[in-house]
């Protein structure tokens, strides 16, 4: 009887320390893996470990904090380390003249005629902002020009031929794109601070954005983490909307023109159902904010509906890949062209083609 008071005490005591140090990236694997909505987020530790002067909250706390379950979040870049004393350049000595105490008389009169004379320039200038920079215009990319990629693993597939092009071309390119990550999900990933800390680190000329793969479904609400918003209700679309705006209002901001690629069309219909809907807020908050839209599907499909190829001079072309959602090199090669015949001078886009 004591053997099984003691297994049933061990086993109860482990549920209830794993529930508290792996419930939030078991909710997180479950979004972004199977966009589970179902599986509880139990807020109940989190109150828990509001209790002050508790020495087992905040030591398990610790464990939980040093297992890296927090939200993925780009390193911020490190600034620059000052100078040493032995690294900071020597000033000659150099004999400076004796200080004077008080001036000659008219040398008094003449400095406050000259401090009244500009205090009433300055007082007639007329108070201005400073404007953000204007972004590159189309069909003008030039050597040098920094190229920030953002996005899932679609932009991962297109990335590995558009960074060598662009690279051609003379671009720098920065390709920041990552699997499983999007819009909806904000706790898992947040682009907006990804592409905040891009755009601080250095000038960028040009953003290019493809998303949504991982994006039509329920989100967790921004305000109760607890509470789920459904997938095409107006609140979500709200959510959804303010979070493209924020992406294109940061890129405006520091001059940078964005192209933000159509998400083509799905092998599976319930998919392929959400990413029609997503599409119709990316192009129209694109158009509304003077950034480009690309449409994918123009060059990638034939029809209105999800083609695996496309004829090409009277040959079958393989453009998406077996698993009806990511791209095949061909594929990633045409969109990449896409981008470049927006981009590149008109003549010298002519002559690639």
């Amino acid at each position: 009887m004591r053997r099984i008071i003691t297994f049933w005490l061990t086993a109860t005591t482990t549920l209830l320390l794993t529930s508290w140090l792996l419930n939030v990236p078991i909710l997180r694997y479950m979004q972004q893996q199977h966009y589970a909505t179902n599986y509880p987020y139990l807020a109940f530790f989190d109150e828990l470990a509001t209790i002050p002067n508790n020495a087992f909250l905040e030591f398990g706390n610790k464990i939980k904090n040093s297992l890296s379950f927090a939200p993925i979040v780009p390193a911020i870049p490190k600034p620059k380390m000052a100078l040493t004393e032995t690294e900071k350049p020597q000033q000659p000595n150099v004999a400076l003249p004796p200080i004077v105490d008080s001036l000659p008389q008219d040398a008094s009169e003449h400095i406050s005629k000259t401090e009244e004379t500009n205090a009433t320039i300055v007082a007639e200038i007329p108070a201005t902002t400073l404007s953000p920079p204007t972004p590159p215009k189309p069909n003008s990319l030039q050597k040098g020009d920094v190229v920030v990629l953002i996005g899932d693993s679609l932009m991962q597939g297109v990335g590995i031929t558009l960074v060598s092009l662009l690279k051609k071309h003379g671009a720098m390119p920065i390709n920041l794109s990552k699997q499983s990550t999007g819009l909806t999900y904000n706790d898992y990933f947040n682009w907006e601070k990804a592409l905040s800390d891009a755009l601080l680190e250095q000038p960028v000329q040009y953003v290019i954005v493809m998303l949504g793969a991982n994006d039509p479904w329920n989100m967790i609400d921004p305000e109760n983490k607890a509470r789920y918003v459904k997938f095409k209700s107006k609140r979500w679309e709200e959510i959804y909307r303010a979070r493209i705006q924020s992406l294109l209002t940061l890129a405006h901001e520091h001059g940078a023109q964005v192209f933000w690629y159509e998400t083509p069309y799905m092998k599976k219909e319930k998919l392929n159902d959400g990413i029609l809907y997503l599409n119709m807020l990316y192009e129209d908050e694109v158009q509304k904010n003077d950034a480009i839209f690309l449409h994918s599907n123009a060059v990638l499909s034939e029809g209105e509906a999800f083609s695996a190829y496309i004829t090409r001079g009277g040959k079958k072309i393989k453009v998406r890949a077996n698993d009806g959602i990511h791209f095949s090199p061909e594929g990633s090669r045409i969109l990449s062209k896409l981008l470049l015949q927006h981009l590149l001078p008109t003549t010298e886009s002519e002559q690639k083609e």
